[in-house]
């Protein structure tokens, strides 16, 4: 996702405020190049990232503590991925779907980019079975 996408998505939010989050640390968009230019490329988990900071900033927080708040939010909401993916693996492990998929229950759980869409597909195999 590129800085377009994430201030369309992000209602009130401009670059600026974006540019600070990353120079706080608090984000570390890739950089790729797109086109002719090399721009940031924002994760998944840079946008939520920014879009929780931004929700506790427009509360009042200052960009510390909301930055401390939207950590804790993201980071709840990837053990809620991990235990849904982790949960749809050990089902599609006891249905036998394992001939279509590559990771095993108990693997290294990829990037929250990828687990979505993980999940769709795990969702997909166990229902054909």
């Amino acid at each position: 996702m590129v800085l377009g996408e994430v201030l369309e998505k992000i209602q009130g939010i401009d670059k600026n405020t974006i540019s600070f989050y990353e120079k706080m640390g608090y984000i570390k968009p890739k950089r790729a190049k797109v086109g002719s230019v090399k721009r940031r490329v924002y994760s998944e988990h840079d946008f939520e990232m920014i879009r929780a900071i931004w929700r506790y900033h427009r509360q009042g927080y200052t960009p510390r503590a909301a930055h401390k708040r939207a950590l804790q939010d993201v980071e709840r909401k990837e053990k809620e991925l991990d235990k849904e993916v982790r949960d749809l693996l050990r089902k599609a492990d006891k249905r036998g779907a394992w001939k279509a998929a590559a990771l095993r229950p108990g693997s290294v759980l990829p990037d929250s980019d990828v687990k979505r869409d993980l999940i769709k597909i795990l969702k997909v195999l166990i229902e054909e079975e």
